[in-house]
Protein backbone atom coordinates (compact mmCIF):
# COMPACT_ATOMS: atom_id res chain seq x y z
CA UNK A 1 0.00 0.00 0.00
CA UNK A 2 1.33 3.38 -1.01
CA UNK A 3 -0.21 6.60 0.22
CA UNK A 4 0.31 9.88 -1.61
CA UNK A 5 -1.01 13.27 -0.51
CA UNK A 6 -2.66 14.76 -3.59
CA UNK A 7 -4.07 17.87 -1.88
CA UNK A 8 -2.21 18.95 1.27
CA UNK A 9 -3.74 20.42 4.40
CA UNK A 10 -4.46 24.13 4.04
CA UNK A 11 -3.56 24.99 7.64
CA UNK A 12 -1.60 23.57 10.56
CA UNK A 13 -3.74 21.96 13.29
CA UNK A 14 -2.72 24.63 15.79
CA UNK A 15 -2.16 28.31 15.19
CA UNK A 16 1.22 29.93 15.80
CA UNK A 17 -0.29 32.42 18.27
CA UNK A 18 -1.89 29.57 20.22
CA UNK A 19 1.48 27.80 20.46
CA UNK A 20 3.04 31.00 21.74
CA UNK A 21 0.34 31.19 24.43
CA UNK A 22 0.82 27.56 25.42
CA UNK A 23 4.60 27.53 25.73
CA UNK A 24 5.42 31.17 26.21
CA UNK A 25 7.00 33.60 23.83
CA UNK A 26 9.77 31.95 21.87
CA UNK A 27 12.50 34.54 22.29
CA UNK A 28 14.92 34.48 19.41
CA UNK A 29 12.58 32.44 17.23
CA UNK A 30 11.04 34.12 14.20
CA UNK A 31 7.62 33.08 12.93
CA UNK A 32 9.13 30.94 10.18
CA UNK A 33 11.08 28.88 12.71
CA UNK A 34 8.02 28.50 14.94
CA UNK A 35 6.04 27.33 11.90
CA UNK A 36 8.76 24.77 11.16
CA UNK A 37 8.58 23.50 14.76
CA UNK A 38 4.78 23.24 14.47
CA UNK A 39 5.21 21.33 11.20
CA UNK A 40 7.70 18.91 12.74
CA UNK A 41 5.54 18.37 15.84
CA UNK A 42 2.46 17.86 13.67
CA UNK A 43 4.24 15.32 11.44
CA UNK A 44 5.37 13.43 14.54
CA UNK A 45 1.87 13.46 16.09
CA UNK A 46 0.17 12.34 12.86
CA UNK A 47 2.66 9.50 12.37
CA UNK A 48 2.42 8.45 16.02
CA UNK A 49 -1.39 8.33 15.96
CA UNK A 50 -1.82 7.28 12.31
CA UNK A 51 -4.29 10.13 12.00
CA UNK A 52 -4.49 13.04 9.59
CA UNK A 53 -5.59 16.12 11.50
CA UNK A 54 -6.55 18.74 8.91
CA UNK A 55 -8.57 17.77 5.85
CA UNK A 56 -6.57 16.67 2.83
CA UNK A 57 -6.89 14.38 -0.18
CA UNK A 58 -4.96 11.13 -0.50
CA UNK A 59 -4.47 8.55 -3.21
CA UNK A 60 -4.07 5.03 -1.81
CA UNK A 61 -2.45 2.61 -4.25
CA UNK A 62 -2.59 -1.17 -4.09
CA UNK A 63 -1.13 -3.85 -6.36
CA UNK A 64 -4.24 -6.04 -6.01
CA UNK A 65 -7.50 -6.31 -4.11
CA UNK A 66 -7.20 -8.22 -0.82
CA UNK A 67 -9.19 -11.36 -0.13
CA UNK A 68 -11.27 -9.40 2.41
CA UNK A 69 -11.82 -5.72 3.14
CA UNK A 70 -9.34 -3.01 2.27
CA UNK A 71 -8.08 -1.82 5.65
CA UNK A 72 -7.10 1.85 5.60
CA UNK A 73 -4.28 2.22 8.18
CA UNK A 74 -5.27 5.76 9.16
CA UNK A 75 -8.15 7.86 10.39
CA UNK A 76 -10.34 9.86 10.35
CA UNK A 77 -11.67 9.06 6.91
CA UNK A 78 -14.28 11.54 5.75
CA UNK A 79 -15.08 9.95 2.40
CA UNK A 80 -13.92 7.79 -0.49
CA UNK A 81 -14.74 9.46 -3.77
CA UNK A 82 -13.53 6.89 -6.28
CA UNK A 83 -11.91 3.48 -6.66
CA UNK A 84 -10.12 2.92 -9.98
CA UNK A 85 -8.63 -0.39 -11.06
CA UNK A 86 -6.69 -1.70 -14.05
CA UNK A 87 -7.84 -4.75 -15.98
CA UNK A 88 -6.01 -6.57 -18.77
CA UNK A 89 -4.29 -4.51 -21.46
CA UNK A 90 -3.89 -1.62 -19.02
CA UNK A 91 -7.50 -0.45 -19.29
CA UNK A 92 -8.60 1.56 -16.25
CA UNK A 93 -12.12 1.26 -14.88
CA UNK A 94 -14.04 2.88 -12.03
CA UNK A 95 -15.61 0.55 -9.47
CA UNK A 96 -19.26 1.55 -9.17
CA UNK A 97 -20.16 2.87 -5.72
CA UNK A 98 -22.93 0.30 -5.34
CA UNK A 99 -20.24 -2.42 -5.41
CA UNK A 100 -18.47 -1.29 -2.25
CA UNK A 101 -19.20 0.09 1.23
CA UNK A 102 -17.11 2.35 3.43
CA UNK A 103 -17.16 1.16 7.05
CA UNK A 104 -16.32 4.28 9.06
CA UNK A 105 -17.48 2.74 12.34
CA UNK A 106 -14.52 0.37 12.15
CA UNK A 107 -11.16 1.52 13.46
CA UNK A 108 -9.18 1.35 11.31
CA UNK A 109 -11.72 2.23 8.60
CA UNK A 110 -12.40 -0.38 5.94
CA UNK A 111 -13.71 -0.57 2.40
CA UNK A 112 -15.70 -3.75 1.80
CA UNK A 113 -17.32 -5.31 -1.23
CA UNK A 114 -21.09 -4.84 -1.08
CA UNK A 115 -23.05 -7.90 0.04
CA UNK A 116 -23.32 -10.39 -2.80
CA UNK A 117 -20.33 -8.94 -4.68
CA UNK A 118 -16.60 -9.60 -4.78
CA UNK A 119 -13.65 -7.46 -5.75
CA UNK A 120 -13.00 -7.45 -9.52
CA UNK A 121 -10.04 -9.26 -11.05
CA UNK A 122 -7.22 -6.83 -11.80
CA UNK A 123 -3.92 -6.93 -13.62
CA UNK A 124 -1.13 -7.85 -11.22
CA UNK A 125 0.88 -4.67 -11.49
CA UNK A 126 2.11 -1.94 -9.20
CA UNK A 127 -0.64 0.58 -8.54
CA UNK A 128 -3.32 -1.55 -10.21
CA UNK A 129 -5.82 -0.02 -7.78
CA UNK A 130 -6.12 3.68 -6.86
CA UNK A 131 -8.47 4.92 -4.15
CA UNK A 132 -9.21 8.63 -3.67
CA UNK A 133 -9.74 9.33 0.04
CA UNK A 134 -10.57 12.50 1.97
CA UNK A 135 -9.19 12.43 5.51
CA UNK A 136 -8.96 14.75 8.50
CA UNK A 137 -11.14 16.08 11.30
CA UNK A 138 -12.11 19.15 9.26
CA UNK A 139 -10.76 22.15 7.39
CA UNK A 140 -9.45 24.19 10.32
CA UNK A 141 -7.65 23.95 13.65
CA UNK A 142 -10.88 24.22 15.66
CA UNK A 143 -12.00 20.89 14.14
CA UNK A 144 -9.05 19.06 15.76
CA UNK A 145 -9.65 17.76 19.30
CA UNK A 146 -8.18 20.07 21.96
CA UNK A 147 -6.02 17.38 23.58
CA UNK A 148 -4.32 16.66 20.26
CA UNK A 149 -3.61 20.35 19.70
CA UNK A 150 -2.30 20.63 23.26
CA UNK A 151 0.00 17.62 22.71
CA UNK A 152 1.39 19.28 19.57
CA UNK A 153 2.05 22.41 21.65
CA UNK A 154 3.99 20.31 24.18
CA UNK A 155 5.91 18.68 21.34
CA UNK A 156 6.83 22.11 19.94
CA UNK A 157 8.11 23.15 23.38
CA UNK A 158 10.13 19.94 23.61
CA UNK A 159 11.66 20.47 20.17
CA UNK A 160 12.51 24.06 21.08
CA UNK A 161 14.14 23.07 24.37
CA UNK A 162 16.14 20.26 22.76
CA UNK A 163 17.09 21.92 19.48
CA UNK A 164 20.76 21.75 20.45
CA UNK A 165 20.80 17.94 20.20
CA UNK A 166 18.81 17.57 16.97
CA UNK A 167 21.28 18.10 14.11
CA UNK A 168 22.94 14.80 13.18
CA UNK A 169 22.12 13.21 16.53
CA UNK A 170 20.16 10.24 17.75
CA UNK A 171 16.39 10.14 17.71
CA UNK A 172 14.71 12.61 20.05
CA UNK A 173 11.88 11.07 22.05
CA UNK A 174 8.82 13.20 22.58
CA UNK A 175 7.71 13.96 26.13
CA UNK A 176 5.49 11.47 27.94
CA UNK A 177 2.79 14.07 28.49
CA UNK A 178 2.42 14.53 24.71
CA UNK A 179 2.41 10.80 23.94
CA UNK A 180 0.01 10.20 26.84
CA UNK A 181 -2.43 12.75 25.42
CA UNK A 182 -2.20 11.18 21.96
CA UNK A 183 -2.42 7.51 23.01
CA UNK A 184 -6.26 7.41 23.18
CA UNK A 185 -6.35 8.62 19.56
CA UNK A 186 -3.92 6.05 18.11
CA UNK A 187 -5.09 3.85 15.27
CA UNK A 188 -3.83 0.30 15.80
CA UNK A 189 -3.39 -1.75 12.64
Amino acid sequence: MRITVTTPAAHPPIERERVKELIGVLDGYDDRTIDMLIGAATAWAEAYMRRYLIERELCVELDRFPSGPIVLPFAPVRSVSEIRYTVCAGVSQILATENWNLALAELPPQIRPSPGTTWPVVTMAPDAIEIDVTVGYGAGPDDVPDDIRMAIGYAVAHLKENAHILPGRAKLDMPGIATGMLDPHRVWV
